[in-house]
């Protein structure tokens, strides 16, 4: 068969779908447009010269959409020999992924995760994996942002209140006569009121002149997917 054949251009019917609205949305392509060739000399492109930031978006939105039945094992050999630093978070229509090399950073992200699918707790899987992809688009103050959010969307949760904060949460949780150690209640409020008050990093957020960088993203993150599931174990909603 010749070049531009049947068998050099044959693409999976999934597959096709999927590549059609992924040209559609990122690059303004008519349905039309997207051909079986355009699909695959376009994923041959963000594959093999597209900014790795612009392929791993590509990968992202292929788990969300096809998920693992196509190319299941190429992926995950991606992921564990040739890039074991970044790990899938979970698989799914919120598949996300996480640069890490701390295990127990990791287990503690999908456990988290885990604990808020079975649960259906959307608003803050919503957040938590906003919070994620900010973190992995090197967006600090964002991912922050989206990490506080994902604690507020628990609170709300359990206080079954729209307005709920964390110490709302707190109390809540103490009313119905569950133990909290005084020391870890102080903790988590002094953490959380730091995200909060006028010099705190929600505050940074609206000032341009300060930038929050790696080491509260990453802090923030794991220690408020930390809040979701202790919270979430002593509401027994887990």
């Amino acid at each position: 068969m010749q070049p531009g054949g049947y068998y050099k251009y044959y693409i999976d019917p999934k597959y096709h779908n999927f590549i059609t609205e992924y040209c559609m949305n990122k690059f303004s392509m008519r349905h039309d447009k997207v051909t079986k060739s355009v699909a695959y000399e376009t994923t041959e492109r963000i594959i093999l010269n597209d900014p790795f930031y612009q392929f791993m978006d590509f990968i992202e939105n292929f788990l969300r959409s096809v998920g693992t039945e196509i190319g299941g094992g190429a992926i995950r050999y991606f992921f564990s020999e040739l890039h074991p630093q970044w790990r899938i978070l979970y698989e799914g229509e919120e598949s996300t992924f996480y640069f890490s090399i701390n295990d127990a950073e990791i287990k503690n992200l999908q456990n988290t995760y885990a604990i808020l699918l079975e649960n259906k707790i959307d608003g803050s899987l919503k957040h938590l994996v906003n919070a994620t992809e900010q973190y992995n688009s090197q967006k600090w103050n964002d991912s922050i942002r989206e990490s506080v959010h994902a604690v507020e969307s628990v609170c709300k949760r359990i206080t079954d209140n729209p307005k709920a904060t964390l110490q709302d949460a707190l109390k809540a949780l103490e009313s119905k006569e569950i133990y909290i150690h005084p020391a870890l209640k102080t903790g988590l409020e002094k953490i959380y009121a730091y995200t909060s008050d006028e010099k705190g990093i929600r505050h940074a957020l609206l000032d341009e002149n300060h930038k929050c960088d790696q080491a509260d993203a990453q802090f923030m993150l794991g220690a408020c997917a930390s809040f979701i599931s202790y919270l979430c174990q002593k509401a027994e909603i887990a």
